[in-house]
């Protein structure tokens, strides 16, 4: 029979995305005890199961998440032999658990939240996993989920927001030369990788939802002869479970068909042949909410997502969370 757990910490982050994952790191650094909840089984996020494989460190002027962004990229990067502003997704996995350790964050995976309540003087959030109910105690909560579950849980009113999600797709069989040709202009090119936009020349329509739309990302690594097309546009007719679980099933049957045209119609491209398609669909703005932060409660709340960005929001969120919690601690002395 299934038991009830209690845990107790000072910061609950629920999401392994990378902006959950930096937010954990540095709440931990600034001494707090932070547990990790993720639903998946490994981290990242957006970043690793979404196959958002780039991170320009130059873009980020804030000294803590630039430190952040340097630490991933030659560790999930030029340690791996990617080269330019290339990481490889799956090593990233392993680094951001890496880093988690050696914060001193507990990570724990496949757990499932259900309920979030906010009482006066902490948070509890009941959570389902595979051996039993955890009821976790926290002075504060981040929601580090790119839909906001755990604001919808705890009643806090949203609206549809962007009617576009986003897939990604792992190739080989693409030749360096045969993709630049195939990319738009202004695409970058250095030793060992190339990174552009590719118009697609076609979309598909299922039940509603069109994927391909509009021009993607492509990122290169001729090293490794990988290339993975992310940003694909994935546009929804509404928003509600059944288009959800329908949209990434058509970001499959959309693959493929695109894999066929690519073969047909783009020269060099005859072998071209699907490694992965991304197992996690990015959902960054379909859901906008009312409030940000209600009580002990937070949100990092991302509208647009680049690894970028994600990094500097997880580092903001952390800043949020600390000055909240030093300021309830001035109070009580």
């Amino acid at each position: 029979m299934k038991q009830t757990e209690r845990q107790e910490t000072d910061v609950l982050i629920v999401g392994g995305s990378l902006e959950g994952c930096i937010a954990a790191a540095s709440l931990a650094k600034a001494g707090r005890k932070v547990l990790l909840t993720l639903r998946e089984g490994s981290l990242g996020g957006a970043a690793t199961g979404g196959l958002e494989v780039s991170l320009f460190c130059e873009k980020i002027k804030e000294p803590r998440a630039a430190a952040y962004a340097e630490e991933l990229l030659e560790k999930a990067g030029r340690a791996e032999g990617t080269k330019g502003p290339l990481f490889h997704d799956q090593r990233c996995k392993l680094v951001l658990a890496q880093m988690l350790e050696a914060a001193g964050v507990t990570v724990l995976s496949h757990i499932f939240p259900f309920e979030v309540k906010q009482e006066e003087e902490e948070i509890v959030c009941l959570a389902e996993c595979k051996t039993e109910t955890l009821e976790i105690h926290s002075r504060a909560l981040v929601d580090a989920e790119p839909y906001g579950a755990v604001l919808a849980m705890a009643g806090i009113p949203w609206q549809p927001g962007s009617s576009k999600a986003y897939g990604a797709i792992k190739w080989n069989g693409i030749p360096t030369q045969a993709l630049a040709e195939a990319l738009e202009p202004g695409s970058i090119c250095g030793e060992g990788f190339l990174i552009g936009m590719l118009q697609p020349e076609f979309s598909w329509k299922k039940n509603g939802i069109i994927c391909g739309t509009e021009a993607f990302r492509c990122f290169h690594s001729s090293d490794f002869g990988e290339t993975i097309m992310a940003g694909i546009p994935i546009t929804l007719p509404d928003f509600s479970i059944f288009t959800l679980s329908r949209a990434e099933i058509a970001l499959r049957g959309y693959a493929y068909r695109l894999r066929d045209t690519l073969r047909k119609t783009r020269q060099g491209f005859e072998k071209a042949s699907i490694i992965h398609i991304a197992p996690q669909v990015e959902w960054y703005g379909t859901r906008r909410f009312a409030e940000k932060r209600r009580g002990r409660l937070f949100s990092i709340g991302l509208e647009e997502y680049t690894n970028e960005k994600a990094i500097e929001a997880g580092v903001a969120c952390a800043d949020l969370v600390q000055d909240f919690l030093e300021k309830e601690e001035q109070e009580e002395k």
